[in-house]
């Protein structure tokens, strides 16, 4: 047991890294994809609305009413499917940071945690994983990786718990995840920091595809430093075995 093994090492190449990428690929591909008919979908609506407006009003109806309603509709339905496009933007960044998550916590229990402690709830989680690499000279706060990794961790709990400490640090980490697209170039909304209230309603916070592509980068950056470390460890516990 320990992080002393190069079955592991090829484990996070072959399942943990493959595995995070697709997920990016899919939000992109899949997901995304579903959201390209935005505006032939709204006017659509709109036409839909007009018919029946058309079908419903008296002869003394004004039509000006009616198109009116009708352009309302179609807007309604464009702004809110764009929320939602962001909605599920949003989600995939917390499901990016969970996924990676998971995969320390089936590491730890795996390869790391004695037997005895592979139960023990008390035990899943990222300061006990960060300790125990430590406790056998694998600081992985010092890895390049960290800072994006850490980034994501506290987008991931801004994203879950809207205004608060998360939201705070946020902003001062990545400042541009606060500014709805099509508004970056405006120096006002650049300085206006509003409170973040809905961000699972796909407001306030902004995650982008290639905000995704850049942290599923990082985490899987941080698989690859874990598997250089755990080789180095490795070697030198060869080497202690089988001195020259």
């Amino acid at each position: 047991m320990g992080f002393a093994d190069r079955l592991w090492q090829e484990y996070f190449k072959r399942i943990y890294q493959p595995h995070l990428e697709r997920f990016v690929d899919f939000v992109e591909s899949r997901l995304l994809k579903s959201f390209d008919n935005l505006e032939q979908e709204a006017q659509s609506r709109a036409d839909e609305a007009w018919e029946e407006w058309g079908s419903s009003a008296g002869a003394d109806a004004n039509p000006g009413d009616g198109a009116a309603d009708a352009e309302a509709a179609g807007a309604n339905y464009y702004f809110s499917m764009i929320a939602i496009r962001q909605t599920f933007l949003n989600l995939s960044a917390v499901g990016l940071y969970h996924a990676w998550e998971q995969q320390i916590i089936e590491f730890m229990r795996k390869q790391v945690l004695p037997l005895k402690n592979q139960n023990d709830a008390n035990l899943m989680n990222l300061s006990q994983f960060k300790k125990m690499a430590v406790e056998e000279n694998i600081d992985v706060e010092s890895f390049e990786s960290w800072p994006k990794v850490d980034t994501l961790r506290i987008l991931f709990n801004a994203i879950k718990h809207a205004e608060g400490s998360s939201a705070a640090d946020l902003k001062g980490k990545r400042p541009d995840l606060f500014i709805a697209p099509g508004l970056a170039k405006s120096d006002f909304i650049k300085e206006y920091s509003p409170p973040v209230y809905s961000p699972l309603s796909g407001l306030d916070i902004y995650v982008t595809i290639a905000v995704l592509r850049d942290y599923c980068g990082a985490l899987n950056k941080f698989w690859d430093e874990l598997a250089v470390a755990m080789e180095r460890l490795f070697s030198d516990r060869m080497r202690e075995q089988h001195p020259e």
